[in-house]
């Protein structure tokens, strides 16, 4: 979630960001995405890829399997806008470079937005300051909300 007052900034960072990224054997030097696990797994990827792309979400960049010297299940890391909360590209941890962006209007739409769906694989939740994460309503018996503080 980012709210509109700074999305299409921060979209253009990532998607300059994701362009950049270095694609390829995990364990050669500079290489910041590796292959995903199978090809089965990849297929998955690109499945959902097309899914949010059926159900409305803008693809901005990326998203497509890459070939590469070495052998390896590759992709880009594909960056969506335009998706909702509810959607399974959301919803699901999808085990693939796949980042969207849900844009909010307030920080009551963030909580609320936040607050509608609590998984504890994919519940991390950006915040700018750690102390506003502490607002956030958990279901009982779930994870704690992880925090990533920008300061």
């Amino acid at each position: 979630m980012v709210h509109q007052g700074i999305h299409d900034q921060f979209v253009e960072r990532l998607v300059e960001g994701a362009r950049n990224m270095v694609v390829g054997h995990a364990l050669e030097a500079g290489t910041q995405i590796g292959p995903v696990a199978s090809n089965e797994q990849l297929q998955q990827n690109l499945a959902n890829i097309e899914l949010a792309k059926q159900e409305g979400g803008e693809l901005l960049c990326g998203g497509e399997r890459v070939d590469r010297d070495t052998e390896g299940y590759f992709m880009n890391p594909a960056i969506f806008v335009g998706t909702r909360n509810e959607w399974q590209v959301n919803r699901e941890e999808l085990f693939a470079p796949i980042a969207c962006v849900i844009k909010v209007d307030s920080y009551d739409e963030a909580l609320a937005t936040a607050s509608a769906f609590f998984d504890p694989i994919s519940s991390w939740t950006l915040v700018k300051l750690v102390t506003a994460a502490w607002a956030i309503p958990r279901p009982t018996g779930t994870e704690p909300v992880k925090l990533i503080a920008l300061i």
